[in-house]
């Protein structure tokens, strides 16, 4: 099995929460012993840390922007199928449907509408340079949820 990190919508985590799958190909960010080589860093927690952020960065295009003109930001942690994962490009993977009891946890936050715009239909690596995008994930990091809260998303 291997860890994963999976932006979803708030649409996702609903129905992941009420029908207990994600039947999508879903893109994501694997946590390997590529990913770590790749950023320079432990195996591990860095790893995981460093996934954490890049999933944060790849979701920014499919975020919803609310009234208020904020976004929301989610990212699902999961163990899949080390042989059901393909390479995407750009550090990401795309996942097979996943199951609620794949998931081990998940992160929320928010961020401002005008970035997620500006990242809309980016590549990862180009919604990376973005201004503002490292000021986000410094300043406004993800809040780990357990899997137990998927219901109250």
């Amino acid at each position: 099995m291997t860890m994963v990190m999976i932006p979803v919508t708030i649409e996702q985590l609903r129905a992941l929460a009420h029908d207990g799958r994600l039947d999508d190909r879903l893109a994501a960010i694997a946590v390997d012993d590529a990913l770590a080589d790749e950023f320079g860093v432990a195996p591990g927690e860095e790893a995981e840390a460093a996934a954490l952020q890049l999933a944060d960065v790849l979701g920014l295009a499919t975020r919803q922007v609310t009234i208020d003109g904020v976004a929301r930001r989610q990212v699902l942690v999961a163990e899949v199928p080390a042989a059901r994962i393909e390479p995407a490009g750009d550090s990401a993977v795309v996942v097979p449907p996943v199951w609620r009891r794949d998931v081990l946890s998940f992160y929320t936050g928010d961020c401002a509408a005008d970035l997620v715009m500006a990242a809309g239909g980016l590549s990862l690596d180009a919604a990376w340079e973005l201004p503002g995008v490292q000021a986000m994930l410094a300043r406004q990091p993800l809040a780990w949820h357990d899997v137990s809260e998927l219901g109250a998303t």
